[in-house]
């Protein structure tokens, strides 16, 4: 058995809006068109999404394109960082950087990586205990599935992060969230 992951597609960022609400770019879009077309091999039976917009709207397209059915669940969300205010692209990298080398070390936002890594895998197995017979796929967010990846597998969780596309299909073993597909010599 094996549990699918999927990292949300492309999004508009934009300062004024909160990350919990930004919306998918045209390309994003098209990109989940795509990815649906490469998943249907897995025949999947459900999609699962955290509460946040992006995911929502990357598992709806999902869902839409395989005719399955797609809900959301709890605790999938993001590293929890609302108010954080919208930095430069070189300040975020150095802020997440320092995130996932001091994982017990509040750096920003409400959660700590290892809380943040706690409730996500919490989330995932209330998924799958929901679902014990169905071939998931559970639409997320970079850091929570790079702090979740990195729990069960020997991988340097920044440098799997910064090579997480959007959107991006990652394939783990059930029991025991290994990566089926092994990570590039980038990732590791």
């Amino acid at each position: 058995m094996q549990l699918i992951l999927i990292r949300h597609a492309e999004t508009q960022q934009d300062s004024n809006i909160s990350s919990h609400n930004w919306r998918l770019t045209a390309n994003g879009y098209d990109a989940c068109v795509q990815l649906a077309r490469e998943l249907r091999k897995d025949n999947l039976t459900h999609i699962v999404t955290s509460d946040e917009f992006k995911a929502t709207e990357t598992g709806r397209i999902l869902a839409e394109q395989l005719g399955i059915p797609v809900r959301q669940a709890d605790n999938l969300h993001e590293h929890a960082r609302k108010g954080f205010p919208y930095v430069a692209p070189d300040v975020f990298l150095d802020t997440l950087r320092r995130f996932f080398e001091m994982p017990d070390v509040l750096v920003f936002g409400q959660e700590t990586a290892t809380q943040a890594a706690i409730r996500f895998e919490k989330g995932v197995q209330q998924v799958l205990e929901t679902h014990p017979q169905d071939k998931l796929a559970l639409v997320s967010h970079g850091t929570v599935m790079s702090l979740f990846v990195a729990k069960h597998n020997p991988i340097d969780v920044f440098k799997y992060w910064q090579g997480l596309p959007m959107p991006h299909v990652v394939r783990l073993s059930v029991p025991g969230f290994k990566l089926i597909e092994p990570p590039s010599s980038n990732d590791a």
